[in-house]
């Protein structure tokens, strides 16, 4: 799935013969078979494992440059319906032929079962194999990988690749179960790796757990910091601890572009612009110098929030402060932030630090110092009245079932964005079925009439075979149209199967227009009276790394979620009175864990986190966020990788259970935000690494 680059990894490394989680290498075997040069050829090849050893046996094939070329192509060919001769070696796989990442998965398994792939035999190597294969991005780029990884990782000599071909052996048998030593985590528990993957979908809640103190581990002494400035005197006084820990420290004010040199002979980084009175600064703000963070293996990366110390979490010691739905508390997404970060440079030293901003700078300053000591501990820390808190996910099943008519009813009105298509389109039908209610379909898309040419192709396939045949269009301008044929259809589909049930229509807006979106809320409420449920699905994911992630796609990635969001607590407070709504943020695990190659997404989707436990309060609307595991059905989870998730303990949503989930939420939930997904906290606990 697109949302958990960490599970690629995963069944990556389970394609070159490795059991996710184990540490040791298996090379997969390399057979020497004849590569077809044709797609009807390709389609008519099933060999077994036993006829490919006798294959081997046979015939001895000299892996050049020319036949590792012919055999990616004809793969890709197979894959995607376009001839050979139509695939240029330099075509981009994802931006011309719309082969994203978890196809390019599928290309490379079958790269590995036909010729073999390169391996290693240690986890740093490992990563740094899957970080490569992210951005091998064309079939020139694919064979120059493999022939250089095997020069690099391979067991065995340079000469191998045009030499004879080794011995097939059989595939190995994953291990039922795999333990491995992890570092207590945000999500507390067990701390065996290995979770089983539960029958059906379990609802957790986040709960503070009181820390001990720190435990001063790391040595300060000729390390040194940049500070950004706080505008108090929180970054003085640190500066002062640091200093008197023989490090040395640069305090410099909040950079939007930071340049290139600035952490230059530098060991730590530690922001502290939540802090700055009077000042808002929204999460994605703190990606840039983040991102350069990273990209120069700085020790030490610390965002400090101020949420009041339990990142808005009521607890013994705190209850949150009302804050309406389009605004925001200062700091939120940055623990979101930091928990991608950290799952990505597991070796250096990265926290969110929340404080109370109304205790004492000296306070204040002891207590972000103390957490630079203590590079084992928990990634997102909270500070309130000298105690150290983390949040628990912890398992709170709800007694009762319920469809969507004990929430909504015949005279309710709905409005969903990214409601018609893949998961929110599955929900809006049944809640259609369920109370007859008024639905409203808010998406990106333009409706547009299709072309006749394409009336009686069934699939995406047809489609391409009728623009490949044309011989006017490249692939990349073919699969512009196939991408475009397809959303039209599912938009189509979803008003046809709804409006069995419920009257139905469909607005065409980017909800990261704030004003255009608040426009068509104007416009329901004044046509239909009011807007009962809004549950907000939209969005987007553009996973990469975080030193290939620019500040544009992180800002498109964000915005949907969060300036959707902010525009219905806007419109809400502002324009929709006394009337109340129940509004439905739709987060994801991602927020909650961290998940490598998605900072983006997991700072958006705790952004939403904060904003729903804030407003908790503020107004007669009901806001509650739903961070939800990956779900099945939804078009991106299929085959060998929802395998490799179970191995790892992470199970599918089925779209039933998890939509009857949504139904009882709304019927017999309380709390802001909740956690739903097929899986145990303990199969997202790190391996420990500092």
């Amino acid at each position: 799935m697109r949302e958990m680059v960490a599970a690629q990894r995963d069944v990556m490394l389970s394609y070159f013969g490795q059991v996710p989680g184990s540490f040791t290498f298996e090379p997969r075997p390399v057979v020497a078979q004849e590569i077809p040069r044709r797609i009807e050829e390709a389609v008519a090849i099933e060999t077994s494992a036993t006829e490919l050893k006798e294959v081997a046996k046979a015939e001895k094939k000299v892996f050049t440059k020319e036949f590792l070329q012919e055999a990616v192509t004809a793969i890709v060919a197979e894959r995607t319906g376009y001839p050979p001769e139509m695939l240029d070696p330099s075509q981009d796989l994802e931006a011309d032929l719309s082969i994203d990442s978890i196809k390019r998965i599928e290309i490379l398994s079958e790269l590995a079962d036909r010729i073999g792939l390169p391996g290693a035999d240690n986890e740093d190597i490992q990563d740094q194999l899957i970080e490569e294969l992210s951005q091998v991005k064309t079939i020139s780029a694919i064979v120059d990988w493999i022939i250089d990884a095997a020069k690099r990782f391979g067991d065995v000599e340079e000469e191998a690749i045009k030499s004879e071909t080794p011995e097939v052996r059989e595939p190995q048998v994953p291990a039922a179960s795999i333990s491995r030593e992890v570092q207590p985590g945000p999500t507390g528990g067990s701390k065996d790796l290995t979770s089983e993957v539960p029958a059906k979908a379990k609802r957790f809640i986040l709960k503070l757990e009181e820390l001990g103190e720190c435990q001063s581990n790391v040595e300060l002494k000729d390390k040194s910091f940049v500070l950004i400035d706080d505008g108090r005197s929180i970054a003085l006084e640190l500066s002062t601890l640091l200093e008197e820990a023989g490090a040395k420290v640069n305090v410099i004010p909040p950079l939007v572009t930071p340049d290139e040199s600035l952490f230059d002979g530098i060991n730590g980084y530690i922001d502290l612009r939540s802090l700055i009175p009077g000042e808002r600064h929204i999460a994605k703000d703190f990606f840039p110098v983040f991102k350069l963070g990273v990209e120069k293996k700085l020790e030490w990366l610390v965002g400090v929030s101020a949420l009041g110390g339990t990142f808005g979490h009521p607890g013994a010691t705190t209850v949150p402060s009302n804050i309406p739905l389009g605004q925001f508390p200062q700091g939120a997404g940055l623990p979101g932030l930091m928990r991608a970060i950290d799952r990505e440079i597991p070796n250096s030293c990265v926290k969110a630090i929340d404080i109370d901003p109304k205790e004492e700078a000296q306070v204040i300053a002891k207590s972000v110092f103390g957490e630079l000591t203590d590079s084992f501990g928990s990634c997102c820390v909270g500070i309130k009245n000298s105690k150290r808190f983390q949040l628990d996910v912890v398992e709170a099943e709800l007694n009762d079932a319920a469809d969507f008519s004990s929430s909504i009813s015949k005279s309710s009105v709905v409005l969903l964005t990214g409601g018609a298509r893949g998961i929110t389109s599955l929900i809006a039908e049944q809640m259609a079925r369920d109370s007859g209610a008024t639905v409203i379909l808010v998406g990106r898309s333009e409706l547009q009439d299709e072309d006749a040419k394409f009336q009686n192709a069934q699939d995406e396939g047809e489609i391409r075979k009728i623009l490949i045949d044309e011989a006017i269009c490249s692939p990349k301008e073919i699969e512009s149209i196939v991408k475009a044929v397809k959303i039209q259809r599912e938009i189509k589909s979803t008003v046809t199967r709804i409006s069995k049930y419920s009257p139905v229509q469909y607005y065409s807006c980017d909800v990261r227009d704030e004003d255009e979106f608040a426009q068509i809320l104007d416009e329901v409420q004044a046509t239909l009276g009011s807007i009962d449920l809004i549950v907000h699905g939209a969005g987007v994911v553009e996973d990469k790394l975080i030193g290939d992630k620019s500040q544009e796609s992180f800002n498109r990635v964000f915005d949907t979620k969060v300036n959707g969001a902010k525009t219905i607590g806007n419109w809400l407070s502002e324009r929709n009175g006394t009337t109340a709504t129940t509004v439905v943020l739709f987060g994801s695990i991602s927020g909650v864990f961290g998940n490598k190659g998605q900072v983006d997404y997991a700072t958006a989707n705790d952004f939403l986190d904060a904003m729903a436990i804030f407003a908790k309060g503020a107004s007669a609307n009901r806001v509650i966020s739903i961070d939800w595991g990956p779900w099945a059905g939804g078009g991106m989870v299929y085959g060998e990788l929802e395998r490799e998730y179970e191995k790892r303990g992470v199970g599918l949503l089925d779209p039933t259970d998890a939509i009857s989930n949504l139904a009882s939420e709304l019927a017999f939930g309380s709390e802001s935000q909740v956690i739903v997904m097929r899986s145990n906290p303990s199969a997202f606990l790190k391996k420990a690494s500092r």
